[in-house]
């Protein structure tokens, strides 16, 4: 799939206590709001407690990447 502005994407972190107020490293729904590739984006992260936090040209997965997103499995 090709990111886009408005999608919904999962964001997941190795950082907790900078990107997700030190709970869990996700995944947290976020939302893009720039796409610069296929794989770099920006994205407006929105947590399950606290204020929702930018995430600045974030990779798609990778191995050995910590934080990055990924699109959401199919149901």
């Amino acid at each position: 799939m090709k990111p886009t502005v408005g999608r919904i994407v999962h964001f997941y972190t190795d950082n907790k206590a900078r990107h997700s107020n030190g709970v869990d490293a996700g995944p947290y729904p976020a939302i893009i709001t720039r796409v610069w590739s296929e794989k770099s984006v920006n994205l407006k992260v929105l947590p399950d407690c606290g204020a929702p936090f930018d995430a600045t040209s974030t990779e798609l997965k990778q191995e050995g990447r910590q934080t990055y997103w990924e699109w959401p499995p199919h149901v």
